[in-house]
Order: structure tokens, then sequence, then C-alpha cells
């Protein structure tokens, strides 16, 4: 700045101007300057942000999960090792907000009030590991950041030492073919899939491995690894490669994992209406404090406020957008931080550590018409007509897709109707046949259909066309009570 006034022929007091200007961008929020002293202790503020890297997207995620709001005046990140320095910049985050900053990226005064600019992009390099620091210098957290890390949004969600499954998600719109991928253990067993073994957008895949492997799965999104032991029971690490021989994601997990509290399930998904039910089928009421629900489409989530409990048998309906009907309703909670694709998502609750409790997957081919409830325990599924017109489903077909239900299906009588804003629920199990009204409630069968973890249902029309389909995976039936509470149905 110095030089150009100089060439232009300014004078003394046009240099100091240009030069004081020259100090302002230097030391602004988005540039490297000296590094700042650091405190070694962890910060008060450790367990009230959470922090997601999404290397495919060039973006940090920081959200505020605790009840209060949150300065972030004088945070900022440190190079593990080097002096630089990134201050974020001076905002307050309310209970639930995420801020959203753009590593890399130049200056765009287009971006909204929770989207920053990064502008420096040796975040990503040189350097394995950067810390976020509050404003006294304390460690809120530290993140790796591996300089050859492969850009992929696809991570390792979930590994489940007990039943030897585990679980890796696509968190982007686009197809991503996993031909020439490795997975391996800690113990150097590995597995490489399949060359046309492709992850669909917004899905998952599962890996089993194990005795029983092959009776788990649920559908094409399952692959078998070994009918052997891959992991170990009491710790492992899962890593997984792309087909260059990048690291993509990793993934740890223990035995302690089997213990946690994991009662809570996903019981539906209304993706037009942004609705997802909630209940606790257990016989004691769980502690919701910190867990939220995440849209693998969106990126967004709801996390629930500090003190909350859902009772034994109870159920939550969390509904994104304002309040409408009665505000003081508890069994309602209603969030703007919730969004969901209409057609096309994957609905997960996670514990505040991060670790699924229970996902839903909903992919609708027909809009107004969804396979938008699932209940394994109760063994009942409900099928909505969100039109404003009547619904012929006659020889419309239900089907279960996983093998421990020898494919089983249910064919609609002929011109059955489903009303306007309606669900019609079909009963499996002992006892179907008489919650059966003929009109709002029909029995399947008197066995047991659904799979409690895992399992794939598809609506198809009188045509066999695909009209929706819905994958469920809960990982709570282990620690469920035999003598669970009789759940209220929303």
């Amino acid at each position: 700045q110095w030089n150009k006034s100089r060439e232009k022929g300014g004078d003394f007091l046009d240099h100091v101007i240009c030069l004081f200007s020259s100090l302002q961008v230097a030391m602004s929020t988005n540039t490297r300057s000296h590094k700042r002293p650091r405190l070694e202790q962890g910060s008060k503020h450790r367990d009230e942000v959470h922090v997601k890297i999404n290397r495919g997207q060039g973006r940090i995620l920081l959200t505020n999960t605790s009840r209060d709001p949150l300065s972030l005046n004088g945070w900022g990140f440190e190079k593990a090792h080097g002096n630089i320095w990134y201050g974020l910049p001076s905002i307050r985050l309310i209970s639930g907000e995420t801020l959203s900053l753009l590593v890399g990226e130049p200056e765009n005064p287009a971006l909204g009030p929770l989207e920053h600019t990064l502008t420096n992009d040796d975040l990503w390099t040189n350097h394995n590991k950067i810390m976020l620091l509050d404003e006294e210098g304390a460690i809120v957290s530290e993140l790796s950041i591996d300089a050859k890390l492969a850009k992929h949004d696809v991570t390792i969600t979930q590994l489940d030492l007990q039943n030897e499954c585990l679980l890796i998600t696509n968190s982007t719109p686009d197809i991503i073919s996993l031909g020439g991928w490795k997975l391996e253990s800690s113990f150097g067993s590995h597995f490489v899939f399949d060359k046309e073994v492709v992850l669909k957008p917004h899905r998952h895949i599962r890996v089993w491995s194990g005795k029983g492997a092959i009776d788990r799965i649920a559908n094409e999104q399952d692959l078998i690894w070994s009918r052997s032991v891959q992991w170990n029971s009491r710790a492992d690490c899962a890593v997984l490669f792309d087909a260059e021989g990048l690291r993509v994601s990793t993934f740890t997990a223990t035995a302690e994992d089997a213990n946690i509290d994991r009662s809570i399930f996903i019981k539906s998904v209304y993706l037009g209406d942004v609705r997802v039910v909630l209940v606790n089928p257990s016989s004691a009421p769980t502690s919701m404090s910190g867990w939220y629900l995440a849209s693998s489409a969106t990126d967004e989530r709801f996390t629930f406020p500090a003190n909350y409990v859902l009772a034994a048998g109870a159920f939550v309906q969390v509904c994104g957008g304002a309040v409408v009907g009665d505000k003081d309703d508890t069994a309602t909670i209603w969030t703007p931080s919730l969004s969901m694709a209409a057609d096309n998502d994957t609905v997960t609750l996670h514990q505040p550590d991060g670790r699924i409790v229970s996902q839903m997957s909903q992919e609708n081919k027909q809009r107004g018409v969804a396979l938008v409830e699932v209940d394994a325990y109760n063994q009942l599924i409900g099928i909505c007509n969100s039109g404003s017109q009547p619904l012929d489903v006659g020889q419309w077909t239900v089907k279960c897709l996983s093998p421990q239900a020898k494919r089983r299906s249910y064919h609609f009588p002929d011109n059955f109707v489903v009303e306007p804003n309606s669900v019609v629920r079909l009963w499996c199990g002992p006892g179907a046949d008489k919650k059966s009204n003929g009109k709002t409630d029909l029995a399947w069968t008197a066995q047991l259909a659904w799979h409690k973890e895992h399992d794939c249902i598809a609506l198809s029309d009188d045509k066999h066309q695909l009209i929706s389909k819905t994958d469920i995976l809960f990982f709570g039936s282990r620690g469920r009570s035999e003598n669970s509470a009789t759940l209220a149905t929303p």
C-alpha cells in the first residue's frame, strides 16, 4: 500500500494513511498474526461448544450446546506447531445456534449473520492439529487436520463392537463411488469395497461381520465383511481410506459404549412437515440434556435444552418453524433450527458426545405419500397421505426387505382409501387383529415382522413402482427393559 501511494505521487500524510490501513488489514480477525499466550488447562467452555470439521465443503462448524448465550469475543484457532493465530468474529451465539466458518474463501458480503470466512487456507495445511481457544487462551477443543486427508464428506458415524457393525454415512448431495476404498481395524485386518459399491446422497452403508452377519442384512446398503469377528470387543479404531489410499475418516469405540443409555428412538419422520417424533419405550425417564437431532441433507441440528427429561413411555415431537397451536403443549417442541429435505433425508438422534442412538432414512418418490412411522417395538408402520385429496391405495404393497422377515409383503385391499392429512397403520405380531378397525388401523400378520435394531420397508403402487422407502437403525434394543411401559401414540 505504501509503494502504491508513492507511485501515485502522494504526500507524507497519504503514505501514513495507507500504512495505517495496511496494519488494520494485517491485524483483522481473518489474517495471521503472532501466537497468543495459551493456557494448558481446559476451558470452562469445553462442554458448551460442539466443533465439526467438514473438509468436503471447506467449513468448520461451531455450535453452542449450552442453554445460555455464548460470546466468541477474543476466541480463535491456533496452529499447534506454528506462530499462527486465526481470530473468530466477535459475535454472540444463542443456545443451539451454529457459526459456519468458510476456510480459504474470500470475503463475501452476501453471507448470512452466522457465516464468516477465514480467508487464509493455511489452516488445512502444514500441521495436523489446531486448537480452539477461548478469550483467556484456554483450550476449548483440539482438532486433527491431516494434510493428507482426502476431501470427501464421508464419515464413519458408528462402530458397534458388540454386534460387529460399522456405519459409513454420506453427508453430500452426490453419489460417491466406494470402489477400491478400504476399511481397516487397528489390528490390521481390512475390507476392500467392490468397484460397483456406491453410497447414495445422504445415505449410509452398514458393514457387518461376525457370527450371524448374513442374517443381519436389511437391504442393498448392507455389506458383509466376514463371518469371523473383526473388531476387538474391548476397544478398537476403524479407519476408512479412499481408492488413492488417503485417510477419509476414523472412529474409535470402546466397550463402555454398549453401556450408554440408548433407550430413546425415532418413531416417525415427516419430511414435508419438518416433524420428528421420538419415544422412550423404557420403564424409566431418560435425561436428554445435550442430545441433538441432525439432518444429513441440510446439515442442521436441534439440541435439546438442559434438564430436558423424556418420561417413561412418553413421546415428544420436534417441529421445525414457528409455534402453531398450543405453545404450552409439553409433548411438542417448536424450533427454527431444524430443517429437512422434502423428499430424501436421513435424520439421526445423537447423544451429547456425537454417538448415534437412532436413525431413520426416508426416500419419497411421490409428493404427499410417505412411510412416515416405523415402530419396531410395537410392530407397526404408518403410511401418511399429506395431500388434500383422498388416495386410493388398493393393491399397493408394503414389503419388508430384511431377510429375517423372509421378504414378507402386505397388499392393501381393493379400493382402500387413505383420507387427506391422515395416517393408516399396519399392525403385526400377536394381537394385531384386535387392533384393526378396517379403516385407519389394519392387521397384517400375527407374526413379528420388523427387526428391532435395523430394517428397511418399501411402499409400492399397484404398478410396482416405488413410492416410498424407509430405513431404520436403532442401537438401543440391547438395553431395553423387558417390562417397558405402554407407549402413547402421537
